[in-house]
């Protein structure tokens, strides 16, 4: 069944969609912060993660329904930090990378 059909895009597809990403961006945060993966490795894997991608495919289904916001959140935190992780390594340090760690579980979890 298709919840919520725009342009051929559905909503139970972007959040399974959202979910996989957001579980792979917190497991390279995860492996970052533990020292476990180098701050060029980091850089690399956090940007090349697609979430401005899948911003861009969902746009339709993430303004019209109300229940997405968890799942635009989730990609415009992921986008953000692909964007701005040399930055905010070099400005705030690694530990900083744990609050965004923190802030994707609670969408996550608000997501269901």
């Amino acid at each position: 069944m298709v919840i919520n059909q725009v342009q051929g895009l559905d909503y139970t597809s972007l959040v399974c969609q959202v979910k996989e990403l957001a579980f792979q961006a917190m497991q390279i945060i995860s492996e970052f912060t533990r020292g476990k993966i180098a701050a060029e490795t980091f850089v690399s894997l956090i940007g090349s993660l697609p979430a401005e991608e899948l911003l861009s495919q969902y746009w339709g289904v993430l303004m019209s329904d109300p229940k997405a916001a968890p799942c635009m959140e989730i990609l415009q935190i992921i986008a953000t930090l692909g964007k701005d992780a040399e930055y905010q390594l070099r400005n705030y340090g690694v530990a900083s990378f744990l609050e965004d760690l923190q802030e994707l579980m609670q969408k996550l979890k608000a997501l269901g």
